[in-house]
């Protein structure tokens, strides 16, 4: 990583502090390259994903039918008796 500005001592790349001076050591972080940053997001241009899960969608239509169709049979059931 480089010296201590203080004292000059080698530093460790996970030091935050000097070991021979105790000063604390600058820490310079590389840029996140844009490739791999993603999109600043704020207030109005915080747009929800537009793409439909299709799993989902499926999972919802069949719980629904499903509903439908336990009702139906009660009723069926139940109403017959006369």
């Amino acid at each position: 990583m480089g010296n201590c500005a203080n004292c000059g001592a080698e530093l460790d790349p996970g030091w935050k502090f000097c070991i021979s001076c105790g000063h604390a050591v600058e820490t310079q972080h590389e840029p996140i390259p844009s490739a791999i940053r993603p999109p600043a997001v704020s207030g109005d241009d915080a747009v929800p994903r537009k793409r439909v899960d299709v799993a989902l969608l499926v999972g919802i239509v069949m719980a629904v039918g499903g509903g439908v169709l336990i009702i139906l049979v009660a009723v069926a059931l139940f109403s017959s008796r006369g």
